[in-house]
């Protein structure tokens, strides 16, 4: 099951910097050290790209949109969403291939994830309720460097795998935004900062998503 605009199906379709409750950005944090491998992006200057968000899995186009920002140091996005379900819970996730070349279609996808081939890594962005205009804007930094997650599988736990961003310019990013349902009183942070937040209640799903194809494509 192979797809351009998002990547993680199976468990993640049926069960894939926070920002508050307001909708409101949260500042970036420090970005951590150089990375193995990286290679001249120290010379670089910033790379921002803005794509189509999409029903999750689909070619599907929605009205909304998200921004990646690529620096030495990292990766930021912005990211804007519509026709979301006011009072649910949302979060953002970057999934990224740091060697896009390896992935076996074109574009990468689920499977190269499973695989662990482009050298995927899945983190955290950001997550907050939505209000009642149904739209949700959400922001996140993904620093350049090794932060030592298990190898992405099938079994392993996505929702932090992979060695995390080894070159902002080359890597390929899927941002990937996730409905944990409504909000549940006392579990309201962990619906809106971790991947499984909430889905002992309620049914999550990967609604939304859009693809940044590297810098240098």
């Amino acid at each position: 099951m192979c797809f351009r605009t998002s990547v993680i199906v199976g468990v993640l379709c049926g069960a894939i910097s926070l920002a508050g409750c307001s909708g409101q950005f949260p500042a970036q944090p420090d970005p951590v050290g150089p990375a193995f491998g990286a290679s001249g992006a120290a010379a670089q200057a910033a790379s921002t790209s803005t794509e189509p968000m999409k029903i999750f899995n689909t070619n599907t186009i929605l009205p909304g949109w998200s921004k990646l920002t690529r620096t030495p140091s990292g990766v930021s996005m912005t990211m804007h969403a519509e026709n979301l379900v006011p009072g649910n819970a949302y979060t953002a996730w970057f999934v990224i291939f740091n060697d896009p070349d390896a992935c076996i279609n074109d574009g990468c996808g689920v499977d190269d994830v499973f695989a662990n081939r482009g050298v995927p890594s899945l983190r955290f962005g950001s997550g907050h309720v939505v209000g009642g205009s149904g739209n949700g804007n959400f922001g996140g930094h993904l620093g350049v460097g090794n932060t030592g997650g298990p190898p992405c599988a099938m079994d392993a736990n996505l929702a932090f795998c992979g060695p995390g961003l080894v070159d902002a310019y080359a890597t390929e990013v899927h941002l990937v935004l996730r409905n944990h349902g409504p909000a549940i009183p006392g579990l309201v942070d962990e619906q809106i900062s971790s991947f499984g937040g909430g889905c002992q209640v309620n049914a999550c799903a990967n609604v939304q998503a859009s693809v940044h194809p590297p810098a240098d494509n």
